[in-house]
């Protein structure tokens, strides 16, 4: 495709794009941040951008934000620290999985919550939960499952950062992990990582053998 046509592609919102627009790199323009497009080149860099064999023979053993970060500059500077992080959790040798907390409604919440004007009932409140996660292949093949949206328990250290803000990290058990309908997550020993980025929590959940 040559990148000066100025053919049109419509997107699924029902833009028109000019193709000369959809060149294979990433704009760093802060106004651009909450672009679809731009999110969505995230989402292909992470998927496409990161295979095994692109990552340093020294990648394993426990991953954290700062070895994420390291390999990011060495490897793929140019990339989006959202995409550099998913891209570079998705094929690590070692389980892991990548959260991203926010305050949220439950699916019969957000229901709720859309249908205004009707004042016979109360509005919900939105809590802390796993909006994203994303579980690596190491920790699927290990078994691991998580379920997306759950309540981020109220003792964990992801809940801690995301009132305090910073970095933290903690042992934890994927015990503590429940839903309302009474659902728990398998017992699992678990190291949690967790930073505040902006009004989110990125955490890494990695199983521990202690």
């Amino acid at each position: 495709m040559p990148c000066r046509s100025h053919r049109f592609l419509r997107t699924s919102q029902g833009r028109v794009t000019p193709q000369i627009r959809l060149v294979f790199r990433r704009s760093h323009s802060r106004e651009n941040s909450n672009d679809p497009e731009e999110k969505l080149m995230d989402v292909i860099a992470s998927a496409m951008g990161f295979l095994p064999d692109f990552l340093p023979r020294s990648a394993k053993g426990e991953l954290s934000f700062e070895g994420i970060a390291e390999i990011k500059k060495e490897f793929c500077p140019e990339s989006s620290l959202a995409a550099a992080t998913i891209g570079i959790v998705k094929p690590f040798p070692s389980p892991c999985i990548l959260l991203q907390a926010e305050m949220a409604f439950k699916k019969d919440e957000a229901i709720c919550a859309s249908q205004l004007g009707f004042g016979f009932r109360d509005q919900p409140v939105p809590s802390l939960r796993a909006v994203h996660a994303t579980v690596n292949t190491a920790a699927r093949e290990a078994g691991l499952r998580f379920h997306r949206n759950w309540r981020i328990p109220a003792r964990s250290v992801i809940t801690t950062v995301f009132k305090q803000r910073g970095m933290a990290e903690a042992d934890e058990d994927l015990s503590w992990w429940n839903a309302s309908g009474g659902r728990r997550l398998d017992a699992l020993p678990v190291r949690v990582k967790a930073k505040k980025n902006g009004e989110s929590v990125q955490a890494l959940v990695i199983p521990t053998d202690r």
